[in-house]
């Protein structure tokens, strides 16, 4: 499933890094009880300090959901 993971840095630009899952989560499986692989990673290269912004999200890949799906936001202090 693909992720964009969207990045605000200090400087008040963003970009976004395409990503996919690709990282095993036994938990998610368990509490879901279903298979596949759920968990994804991204690095995101930074070279200056302040505060940063980091957002996720997914389109909907099912007949289920519609739009893209927020995965949530955090904010990061280098």
């Amino acid at each position: 499933m693909p992720v964009n993971v969207c990045v605000k840095f200090p400087n008040g630009t963003s970009k976004t890094f395409k990503s996919t899952t690709n990282v095993a989560r036994p938990d998610v499986n368990a509490a879901l009880r279903i298979s596949g692989i759920h968990g994804y990673r991204t690095v995101v290269p930074i070279s200056s300090r302040g505060k940063y912004m980091v957002c996720a999200s997914s389109p909907g890949i099912t007949v289920l959901t519609t739009g893209v799906s927020q995965l949530g936001c955090k904010a990061v202090t280098y």
